[in-house]
């Protein structure tokens, strides 16, 4: 079989290759280099008979030909068709050989491999035909006699009918019968790819591992040059000394390399303690990660970017000699910090010119700047150094040594639902949560992927970079962008969910407390989720075909535009006086316009009705459409991970569902609906529908960048 695929299959490879390069006189054909069947052709001679001459008993016909010549027969059958043969049939009856060998390959390995292989040796239970045998055994995808049937069918199938355009190219021969077999084989194919890839980063199950040198690798790759979770001896001491010159103190040069060298030394392994004292950490990241950051760019702001948009670029050469502010630190260190605020820029600022420029350094003006239609700069300072006075005094709120400050444990479980309708609320919810990394990642990753949709919505409707405004296209590419990335990183915080529920989540730990009682209401949020799919699904849809058939039938009066009055509503509160409410701050006697209007209300104000920027874009019809089919995208993509997630212990078609990880492909011949079932399963599909539907948002912002630029 070997033998007639490769040397068939060359022939007709060289053949198409000369085609494609327009020069068939290099091909193998009766009309270039012949290839001529002698063996054939000397079992034709040995049976052709002389001119004029008729075997005993054979007629020759009068009425039937073949190529011109005369069709023997003997006893009113057929005997011989004298066909000349050539190149062409050498081909053609190589591949029809190879077809058949194959064919016959296939069949003959499902009949003896009926009972039992090496891959599965109790293979003659599970009967004549079965999906896959279990997760524990991923390459059993169509192994059974069954499959092989199938796989023979399709192969006959394609050469059947390929070789009838020509008998000296390919015709696509190859091309079909390929995809014929991925298209076979991609259960197996996606269990392998899906398995490597799993297992490579699943830490949990790799040689070796213990829950403290599980949290250390995780640590130590947040600082590893090559983000490889290792405790390398080689990259202790000796190492350190290699590199270090004779009567040095330390290595030659300690900022190339070796700066990761510290923690990956073995005696400056954290302890699993340490990694498991919550309230320590969460002082340091409030403080140190969102507090010191928030300063840090506080002053980048106040001292770098503040005096370029005004004229005057900071470098390293003269940092030490331009002040941010006239006045210096002498309004900090007298308490007069007013003085921060006064003299800001004016409204006729021209943008890194000191034309109209002030002095102002921490300002709450409100609105846009009126040339790049971006926030101002010291709004933006005054913002970051409020955010980061609070988080570095959030940083002292929880207990650590000193005995002063708050418990989480105690906070939460102090928590107690109203009315007791929610059982036992947060009780164990502490030691949950701190023993499961997946838990603390699912809900990371969930708060970072709503901040991230915010951002993606923020960068256009409070713009900070100078001149962003008036450029489209990179708003709407940067919004797409950030959609994209909430996505993912959304779906991530619910596979995560979804190992926690399987690997880590301890029934009698969580007994009727917040998560028991969501596991036992599943089927009425799954439900809930699913109407509220369906509801969006059809009413959105439903308009939409509408319109497109109104459309299509020249009578665009007739389509069905709704009003979004609610969200009008919404923005003519918050200022916008073009809809005609008169309500909250769109009503100018209204007590909320007058409480505000000396403090930050005329610039507010003026960006809400200003047509120059995006900020609250006057919405429509299209806009109400829009909103809810990004709704429907939402809402089916959280079902699919919502279920997926309450789902990973067990459901009613497969109770036991906790016992087979996180991913598995079938659960069986017994129990051939399980496919497709696993939480994975659920993961992927969601992934699939979070990225069609972001199709979506980015439709958005287009037609709102368009009736932008139309007005």
């Amino acid at each position: 079989m070997y033998i007639l695929g490769f040397h068939s299959f060359g022939l007709y490879i060289h053949n198409d290759t000369m085609s494609a390069l327009g020069r068939p006189q290099d091909m193998f054909s009766d009309t270039a280099i012949q290839i001529q069947p002698i063996f054939a052709q000397w079992v034709q001679n040995t049976h052709a008979l002389a001119p004029s001459l008729t075997a005993p008993g054979a007629t020759t016909s009068t009425s039937l030909t073949w190529g011109g010549s005369e069709l023997l027969a003997v006893g009113g059958k057929v005997a011989m068709l004298p066909i000349p043969l050539g190149t062409a049939d050498f081909l053609v009856h190589h591949i029809h050989a190879f077809t058949i060998h194959v064919t016959v390959l296939i069949l003959l390995k499902g009949v003896l491999f009926a009972r039992s292989s090496r891959l599965i040796p109790d293979k003659a239970n599970l009967g004549f035909r079965f999906p896959c045998d279990g997760p524990g055994r991923g390459g059993t995808c169509q192994s059974d006699v069954w499959g092989t049937i199938s796989d023979q069918g399709i192969v006959t199938h394609i050469t059947g009918g390929n070789f009838a355009q020509s008998s000296i190219t390919i015709n696509g021969w190859l091309r079909d019968f390929l995809w014929a077999q991925a298209s076979q084989l991609k259960i197996p194919l996606l269990v392998v790819f899906g398995f490597g890839i799993a297992t490579a980063h699943d830490f949990e199950i790799h040689d070796d591992i213990t829950e403290e040198r599980l949290y250390q690798n995780i640590f130590a790759s947040h600082f590893d040059l090559l983000l490889s979770a290792i405790w390398d001896p080689h990259f202790g001491q000796p190492a350190v000394e290699a590199f270090t010159r004779g009567g040095a103190t330390g290595p030659v040069n300690i900022a190339y390399s070796v700066g990761g060298w510290f923690h990956l030394q073995p005696k400056w392994k954290p302890s699993l303690s340490w990694f498991k004292n919550a309230e320590s950490r969460l002082n340091h990241h409030l403080s140190g990660l969102f507090g010191v950051s928030s300063l840090a760019w506080t002053g980048h702001l106040v001292h770098v970017a503040i005096p370029g948009s005004r004229g005057e670029y900071v470098r390293w050469s003269n940092f030490l000699d331009i002040p941010p502010h006239p006045q210096g630190l002498g309004p900090l260190l007298t308490g007069q910090w007013n003085l921060y605020a006064q003299n800001p820029d004016s409204s006729s600022h021209l943008f890194s010119t000191s034309q109209g420029a002030g002095t102002a350094i921490l300002t709450l003006l409100g609105g846009f700047h009126p040339q790049t239609q971006s926030l101002w700069l010291t709004d933006i300072a005054h913002h970051h150094l409020a955010i980061a006075l609070i988080f570095l005094i959030a940083g002292h709120m929880y207990r650590t040594n000193f005995g002063i400050g708050h418990s989480i444990k105690d906070l939460l479980e102090a928590h107690i639902p109203p009315g007791g309708r929610l059982g036992r609320g947060h009780k164990g919810l502490y030691d949950t949560i701190n023993n499961s990394v997946h838990f603390q990642l699912g809900l990371a990753l969930a708060s970072l992927g709503v901040i991230t949709s915010l951002v993606a919505q923020h960068m256009y409707s409070l713009p900070a970079y100078a001149f962003i405004a008036q450029d489209f296209t990179t708003q709407a590419a940067l919004y797409t962008h950030h959609q994209y990335i909430a996505g993912f990183i959304m779906t991530g915080a619910f596979a995560h969910g979804a190992i926690f529920f399987i690997r880590d989540y301890n029934p009698a730990q969580n007994e009727d407390n917040v998560l028991a009682r969501m596991l036992d209401h599943k089927e009425a949020i799954i439900s809930h989720l699913s109407w509220a799919s369906l509801f969006l699904g059809f009413h959105t849809l439903g308009l939409y075909v509408h319109n497109d058939v109104m459309l299509a039938f020249g009578t665009p009066e007739k389509q069905i535009l709704i009003e979004p009055i609610f969200a009008q509503w919404i923005q003519s509160a918050h200022g916008k006086t073009s809809y005609g409410f008169d309500v909250l701050l769109s009503s100018t006697s209204g007590p909320a316009f007058n409480a505000g209007r000396n403090i930050w209300l005329p610039g507010w104000l003026n960006a809400v009705n200003e047509n120059r920027n995006s900020l609250f874009l006057t919405i429509g019809p299209g806009d109400f459409l829009v909103h809810h089919a990004i709704a429907l995208g939402l809402h089916t993509t959280t079902l699919i991970l919502v279920k997926g997630a309450l789902d990973a212990r067990g459901s009613k078609l497969m109770p036991d569902k906790k016992d087979f990880g996180y991913s598995f492909p079938c659960d069986g011949p017994g129990r051939g609906g399980t496919c497709d079932i696993s939480a994975w399963d659920a993961f992927y599909l969601a992934v699939f529908l979070d990225v069609k539907y972001h199709w979506v948002g980015y439709f958005l912002l287009a037609l709102e960048t368009y009736h932008f630029m139309a007005r």
